[in-house]
């Protein structure tokens, strides 16, 4: 969301290893899954997806536009996260939160399923002072991305927290067409967690950079039938969601030929909500060695 995405990232490490910092750097690694029709790269430093290729054509961003990214984790915050309360601490972080910063652990599981782990370490207490778990996992489905988040609270005290993703394709806007509901209700700017407007448009509409009729992100409650976007690059993506929300996100620049559907499982910080974070209520609370998993799926298919 916004220009805070292009904030400078800081780099913390992950205690799962035995191994020193500077080992760490040495560890990050691209981890690749692949079948018949699929073949996913992700990087264990954010756990982010690096290339989603179906039948050998690149379907994700590159980072050829202003946006220098190709998608985040979000964890444990969504949206701006410059001030925020912890246990009568005023804190800050990265847009989306540190996970997206940080080093995961990465393991592979079998030629179509690898994870990557992240736990609390020294730098993550500063930001955020809870103990947690959390394990992403990429699964091949035939023609169909799974990804999975396992968040652990393993700690002795309440975890709030918010989690999703961010991944960008590609599409030619002025070509590219974007199915929504027929009609349907999002959020107005600025969020406050309860005003929404009826889109003028719904059904199948084509992208143009006006489409989110001025605001910074279209964010709405996850509709029952998938979003579908036509690239106009002759590939189809079914976004195949079972988040609460679901955001539409892509630069203003007519550089940045992408999209991101993003799957949200909280919102930002409204106009109503405190700073605290265990007064706000659209974050998810994990009571001690509590465990809540979650997951989308996202399918490619030709033209």
């Amino acid at each position: 969301m916004g220009k805070g995405r292009f904030g400078k990232r800081k780099k913390i490490h992950s205690p799962l290893t035995r191994y020193p910092a500077s080992f760490l750097f040495a560890l990050q690694l691209d981890m690749q899954i692949k079948n018949s029709f699929l073949s996913v790269t992700a990087t264990s430093l954010g756990g982010e997806l690096t290339s989603v290729q179906l039948f050998g054509q690149e379907l994700l961003y590159q980072k050829e536009g202003t946006w220098k990214f190709q998608d985040h984790i979000l964890f444990p915050l969504i949206g701006p996260a410059d001030r925020y309360g912890c246990k009568g601490q005023t804190h800050s972080t990265s847009r989306h939160g540190f996970a997206r910063n940080s080093d995961f652990f990465p393991r592979q599981e079998n030629e179509e399923q690898m994870s990557f782990s992240l736990k609390e370490n020294t730098e993550s207490l500063r930001l955020y002072p809870y103990r947690f778990s959390f394990v992403e996992t990429f699964v091949l489905e035939e023609d169909t991305l799974l990804r999975r988040y396992e968040i652990t609270n393993t700690g002795d005290e309440t975890l709030p927290f918010a989690t999703g993703s961010h991944p960008a394709f590609y599409c030619e806007f002025g070509k590219a067409k974007l199915t929504l509901p027929e009609h349907f209700l999002y959020f107005t700017e600025p969020l406050d967690g309860s005003t929404m407007k009826e889109y003028p448009k719904g059904g199948e509409i084509t992208l143009t950079k006006d489409f989110l009729l001025g605001m910074d992100t279209l964010i709405l409650p996850t509709p029952e039938a998938p979003i579908v976007l036509d690239t106009g690059r002759d590939i189809r993506i079914e976004f195949q969601y079972a988040s609460p929300y679901i955001a539409i996100w892509t630069p203003k620049s007519d550089e940045d030929a992408f999209l991101c559907v993003e799957p949200w499982w909280g919102l930002p910080q409204t106009t109503k909500d405190p700073d605290e974070l265990m007064g706000r209520p659209f974050l998810t609370q994990l009571e001690p060695k509590e465990k809540r998993i979650v997951e989308d799926r996202i399918r490619f298919s030709l033209l």
